[in-house]
């Protein structure tokens, strides 16, 4: 496994750190309600991935997963490494990216531990995740002593802890949504419901 920890600036300049950890997921379909998806995808793009796939055998990026975490378990199990030099460093769009390589067995078998029994929500590589479902399938197809234990069986992931508060959403909606605030949830819902087009909520974590 390799533990990432990108820091970057949030909301009024504040210092924030997502930590993560990269290893491989074990492919689920969707209707198994495992790994989740939240939208839709292109027949272009799947074809050109899974062209990509097939020509190179490889994961060129990995998919961007949530996962639920309130404890803190996982992030305990990285954070001796932390406080080590990282393997690798690299600041990229105004994001300070730090990489570690983890070696510990025991630390990783009680990560999968942790994580094998949860649900997974893919925040960004749906095209990438929906091309390995197609690429396994194909692979089992032409081979004979299929197990389902080959490295086609899964997927390179990035996993981030949804309970994290270095996992944030920026993005200007005031440029494409007209938005409203309200002090509680119930004014929010009774406004939701007598809303003559199609609104959604939201809350935000301190807010």
């Amino acid at each position: 496994m390799y533990v990432l920890c990108q820091t970057f600036r949030g909301r009024n300049g504040k210092e924030l750190t997502r930590k993560g950890f990269i290893a491989l997921c074990r492919l689920e379909e969707f209707e198994s309600h495992v790994v989740l998806p939240h939208e839709k995808t292109h027949a272009q793009p799947r074809e050109d991935r899974f062209r990509l796939f097939k020509a190179t055998n490889a994961n060129m990026s990995q998919v961007f997963a949530l996962y639920s975490d309130p404890e803190g378990a996982v992030q305990y199990l990285m954070s001796g490494l932390l406080d080590t030099r990282p393997s690798a460093e690299i600041v990229f769009e105004r994001v300070d990216n730090r990489m570690w390589k983890l070696h510990d067995e025991k630390a990783i078998e009680q990560i999968r531990s942790i994580t094998q029994t949860k649900q997974v929500l893919i925040a960004d590589g749906h095209h990438r995740y929906e091309t390995a479902l197609a690429y396994r399938d194909w692979m089992r197809s032409q081979n004979p002593h299929h197990t389902g234990d080959e490295p086609y069986n899964s997927i390179m992931m990035y996993f981030t802890n949804v309970d994290e508060e270095g996992l944030v959403i920026l993005a200007k909606l005031e440029q494409h949504f007209i938005l409203h605030e309200y002090k509680d949830k119930e004014s929010l819902l009774a406004a939701l419901s007598s809303s003559p087009v199609v609104a959604f909520g939201l809350t935000l974590q301190g807010g």
